[in-house]
């Protein structure tokens, strides 16, 4: 009598435990911020990832997200000013050191009036 409890406990948890894995879904849209990467947010209606936050910038300060800069074009990207595809808003130089791999869009007032050195290594690309 015990055993046969006993084996019918056991019977049902393993029949609970091998319910498989979570379904998800087999497109790629997503359904709530959870399903987008940091700094972009779930337009629940199209079901596509969008830049979450501000869309434009006109100093650093503005963008607020981990590694964002405010880049070349006014928006807030993911990157490092030193990248030819981001680069800083005007009025503001990319400062830093390849090395240190620590690159920080910097006022150009400050560059010109030498508190801030640009330290560039020879491998640097020059951005057009």
């Amino acid at each position: 009598m015990k055993s046969a409890a006993v084996m019918k406990c056991l019977s049902a948890l393993v029949a609970l435990s091998m319910t498989g894995c979570p379904v998800y879904p087999s497109d790629n849209l997503c359904r709530s911020d959870w399903d987008c990467a940091p700094g972009y947010a779930c337009n629940e209606t199209s079901g596509a990832c969008v830049v979450a936050g501000p869309v434009g910038c006109s100093q650093p300060s503005d963008c607020l997200g981990a590694s964002e800069v405010c880049s070349r074009d006014g928006i807030c990207a993911v990157g490092s000013c030193h990248l030819c595809e981001v680069g800083c808003v005007a009025g503001y130089t990319c400062v830093g050191s390849s090395v240190e791999m620590a690159w920080t869009c910097v006022p150009s007032s400050s560059v010109d009036a030498g508190e801030a050195t640009v330290q560039e290594d020879a491998g640097t690309t020059r951005c057009r």
